[in-house]
């Protein structure tokens, strides 16, 4: 229960960070309030990056990680006041609304989301996440600061850290479930894109409802959403720069172009394949 409380506290702090940016880089509003929600989670995650980035070198412990999740959640507070929760709210009625087949798909759709995200509560037990995904932040949190392993890791050590300074700044307050949970909603956000990209190509709401559906059945996004592995969060940036890329197109400003960097920087954090993945990103722009 404790993991499942953190990991509700951190989707709504994230989004609250990532919509004060996202909804003055759309001044102009050509983003869904769906799909600036989204991609405000993807945006809010840097706070905790850049946080840990900062502090955890110099100390790695309950006090300094407690400071950051304070200034974390002042950070949201703005943001989250502006999010049009109604609006959002009364547009999912509205889908429910549509058809028998709709209702069916999103009874669907949450049962399978919410399993595949409770998997996380198994124990870690996946050879990655043992061998560094888990372990090279946890022995910076034993340390009580960061540094790379000494050893003979290799190079995982030196991986990007995106998700490995959510995974110290998690390990300091909980265990390695919840840090999988944490992994398991970039896949959420992930799926969620995922639709939102079906209906940018211009089809109708019940192929983009399958679209998540087939992207969270997935036998490596399920096995992965229940893991401390990097690529489901890879592939949600990818999919947001992807959404963000269409309505730039559309509509050129400066702010879309910055948060289409947004999501292009948040690609090669995480891990070192986003270099190849923002290459072709160049050649279409």
């Amino acid at each position: 229960m404790y993991s499942i409380l953190i990991i509700a506290v951190l989707v709504v702090v994230y989004c609250g960070i990532g919509w004060t940016i996202v909804s003055r880089l759309d001044a102009m509003k050509k983003l869904s309030n769906e799909e600036r929600l989204t991609l405000s989670f993807f945006v809010g995650g840097f706070a905790v990056y850049f946080g840990v980035f900062f502090v955890a070198p110099m100390r790695l412990d309950v006090t300094t990680m407690s400071g950051l999740a304070f200034v974390c959640v002042l950070l949201a507070l703005p943001g989250l006041k502006k999010i049009p929760w109604r609006e959002i709210y009364l547009s999912n009625i509205r889908i429910l609304k549509l058809d028998w087949f709709s209702n069916l798909l999103w009874i669907t759709l949450f049962i399978v989301a919410v399993t595949t995200l409770l998997q996380g509560l198994a124990p870690p037990n996946d050879y990655d996440s043992l061998m560094y995904h888990l372990a090279n932040p946890l022995y910076g949190v034993e340390l009580g600061r960061f540094e790379i392993p000494n050893d003979k890791r290799g190079v995982q050590a030196l991986f990007p850290a995106m998700t490995s300074n959510l995974t110290r700044f998690l390990l300091v307050f909980a265990d390695g479930e919840t840090v999988q949970m944490a992994h398991g909603l970039y896949g959420l956000a992930a799926a969620v894109g995922a639709g939102f990209l079906v209906r940018r190509f211009g089809y109708s709401i019940h192929t983009a409802l399958v679209a998540v559906l087939f992207f969270l059945v997935i036998r490596a996004v399920i096995w992965q959403m229940a893991s401390a592995e990097t690529d489901v969060p890879l592939a949600g940036f990818l999919i947001g720069s992807f959404i963000v890329y269409l309505t730039l197109r559309e509509v050129p400003t400066p702010g879309l172009g910055i948060l289409f960097g947004l999501m292009i920087g948040g690609m090669i954090p995480t891990k070192y394949i986003g270099f190849a993945l923002a290459l072709p990103f160049g050649i279409l722009i």
